[in-house]
C-alpha cells in the first residue's frame, strides 16, 4: 500500500501534500516494463527548495529510478539535507564545479539509464510525472516525450502554464521555432551522450542548445506530446528565467544562442553568414563547439538550412519585441533560397514593415 513515504525522514514541519505526506501509490505502476530513468539534480545554495525536489522525485515511487545530484560545493545548508537523504538517492557528490552546465555533464557521465532529464534544485515533480514519461518511453519508437508544467512563485503559488516544448513533424519547421519547456521535456540518454551532453560553454541557453542539436541530428520522428502537467518551475529572484525577462537584448542568453547559430553555419562551412554574425559585435567562445554524432550523417546543407530558417524566428521576436534595428540585422543575413515556403512568406511581411520602422528604433 505504501511505497517509500514510510522510508524517508519525516516532513519539514507545517508541510503537507504532496511531496510531504502524500506519495504516488505504487499501484499507479500497471505496465510490464519501465525503462530505467536517469534524473539529474545540479545544485548550488538552494537549501530553501531542495528537500521539496528531492522528495517529489523519490516519492513518484518509480520503480526503475536513477537519481543523482551534484552539488557546486553549497555553504547554506543543502549538504545536511543531502546527507539526511543519501540513502535514497543513488550518488551525490558536493565540489566544487564550473557551474550547472558543468555539473549536469558530471551527472550524465555517471549516468546509466535509457531515459534522460535534469530537475533543478528549485523545481519539483508533480504527481505521476515519472509513470507518464516512463511508460511513453516503453515504446522503443519514441525518441522525446514533451509535457507541460506549471510556473510558480517562491511560495508555489501558480502563476500560469508553460506549454510542452514545440515540435513539428517537419524537422525543418520544427527547428525553425525551436524553444524548449527544459524539465518537462524528456530525452534518450544514448542520444544525449552520443551528442557530448550539454554545451560547459553555455551557462543559459545549453539546454537551448541540446534541443536544437538533439533534433538535427535525430529529427523529429518519435517525439511524444503529452499535455499533462507534471512539475512546477519555480521563478524566484535569482532564477535564471526570471534574470532573462529582465535582461535587455544584448543579453547572456541572447549570446548564448549567437554561438550556437555561429556554431551551426561554421560547421555547415557557411563563411558568409559566419561573418555576418560576427559583425553582430558577439565574441565567440573557443570553448563552444556545435557537436554533431558522426553517425547521424547530417550533411552540410541539412545543417545551413536549419540555422537559416531558424534565423527568421530571431528576427520575429526581434520584430514584436519592437528591436527593429535588430530585427533588421538578423533578416540581412538570411539567404532565402534555403527558406520553407511559409518562413519566406512570413520573412518578406516582416521586412517590408521593418524597412520604415527600423530607422525610428533604438534598438
Amino acid at each position: 500500500m505504501f511505497g517509500k513515504i514510510l522510508l524517508l525522514p519525516p516532513p519539514m514541519a507545517g508541510k503537507s501534500g504532496f511531496p510531504w505526506n502524500q506519495e504516488v501509490p505504487p499501484q499507479h505502476y500497471q505496465a510490464a516494463h519501465y525503462p530505467k530513468i536517469s534524473i539529474i539534480t545540479p545544485s548550488f545554495n538552494q537549501g530553501h527548495f531542495i528537500e521539496e525536489t528531492i522528495r517529489s522525485v523519490l516519492l513518484q515511487n518509480y520503480p526503475n529510478l536513477e537519481y543523482i545530484v551534484i552539488d557546486g560545493g553549497s555553504t547554506d545548508g543543502t549538504l545536511d539535507i543531502l546527507k539526511k537523504y543519501e540513502k535514497h538517492i543513488t550518488y551525490w557528490v558536493s565540489e566544487q564545479d564550473e557551474g550547472q552546465s558543468h555539473a549536469i555533464n558530471k551527472g550524465i557521465a555517471r549516468a546509466t539509464g535509457e531515459v534522460f532529464n535534469w530537475l533543478n534544485s528549485d523545481d519539483y515533480y508533480l504527481p505521476d510525472m515519472l509513470r507518464r514519461v516512463g511508460e511513453a518511453f516503453a515504446d522503443a519508437q519514441t525518441q522525446a516525450v514533451c509535457t507541460q508544467s506549471y510556473y510558480v512563485d517562491e511560495g508555489g503559488k501558480i502563476l500560469h502554464t508553460n506549454p510542452a516544448t514545440p515540435h513539428d513533424k517537419d524537422w525543418l519547421k520544427s527547428l525553425s521555432r525551436t524553444s524548449i519547456n527544459q524539465p518537462a521535456t524528456f530525452l534518450r540518454l544514448q542520444k544525449v551522450k552520443d551528442l557530448g551532453g550539454v554545451q560547459q560553454a553555455l551557462h543559459y541557453s545549453m539546454d537551448w542548445d541540446l534541443w536544437f542539436r538533439y533534433q538535427l541530428a535525430y529529427k523529429t520522428a518519435g517525439i511524444v506530446k503529452d499535455d499533462f502537467i507534471g512539475l512546477c518551475f519555480r521563478l524566484h529572484g535569482e532564477s535564471k528565467t526570471t534574470q532573462e525577462v529582465d535582461s535587455a537584448l544584448a543579453s547572456k542568453f541572447e549570446d548564448n544562442m549567437w554561438q550556437v547559430l555561429r556554431g551551426g553555419a561554421q560547421a555547415a562551412g557557411d563563411a558568409n553568414l559566419v561573418k555576418g554574425l560576427d559583425n553582430l559585435g558577439f565574441t565567440a567562445k573557443a570553448d563552444y563547439h556545435f557537436l554533431l554524432p558522426e553517425a547521424a550523417k547530417i550533411s552540410k546543407e541539412d545543417i545551413r538550412r536549419a540555422v537559416h530558417n531558424h534565423l527568421c524566428d530571431k528576427v520575429n521576436k526581434a520584430y514584436y519585441r519592437g528591436a527593429f534595428r535588430r530585427a533588421n540585422a538578423w533578416a540581412q543575413l538570411i539567404d532565402r533560397k534555403l527558406l520553407t515556403e511559409q518562413n519566406r512568406k512570413d520573412l518578406g511581411y516582416l521586412t517590408r514593415r521593418i524597412f520604415f520602422k527600423k530607422w525610428f528604433s533604438k534598438e
